[in-house]
């Protein structure tokens, strides 16, 4: 399982390929030359996933007590919303039309465009750069994470 952490700022090509730092790929240990996955998520960013942790998180999901039509629902959006990744040899991940739709980027300037990559432990999150929340975002979010992940049943409260 890959643990990543930290922020990075890079730049798409004109081909709206942006190359993976190589301290990320280094937290990705084994994992960093095989399968990858882009997962679209709400808030207009996106998770970049090794496979070994895509799978345990699909995983994870079906192992959550609770509502069964929810988290059916939940793991139905999670596959929808992903598509497989390969590196190319430059170590470089490129932005499908809908990745760059979602992220709000113009598919038709062919302009570079400006990236925060941002360690989340199993994930690299994607931002376009004048998106990245600021400081007082990550902690409101910390704290209704911390406040949902309170009140699931049967998982550990680590927050």
């Amino acid at each position: 399982m890959a643990a990543f952490f930290g922020s990075y700022e890079t730049r798409t090509d004109d081909r709206y390929r942006f190359p993976l730092p190589a301290m990320l790929r280094k937290q990705a240990g084994g994992e960093r030359d095989g399968q990858w996955w882009v997962i679209r998520r709400p808030g207009g960013f996106l998770s970049l996933m090794t496979d070994m942790d895509f799978q345990e998180h699909v995983q994870n999901a079906h192992r959550v007590k609770g509502d069964g039509g929810a988290q059916n629902s939940y793991v139905a959006m999670l596959l929808h919303l992903v598509d497989p990744v390969e590196l190319d040899k430059s170590n470089r991940v490129l932005l499908s039309p809908k990745q760059r739709k979602h992220l709000g980027i113009d598919g038709e300037k062919k302009e570079p465009v400006s990236l925060e990559l941002v360690g989340m432990m199993n994930s690299i999150r994607v931002y376009r750069e004048d998106q990245t929340p600021q400081d007082e975002e990550w902690f409101e979010s910390f704290d209704k994470l911390r406040q949902g992940v309170n009140n699931l049943e049967g998982v550990p409260s680590l927050l």
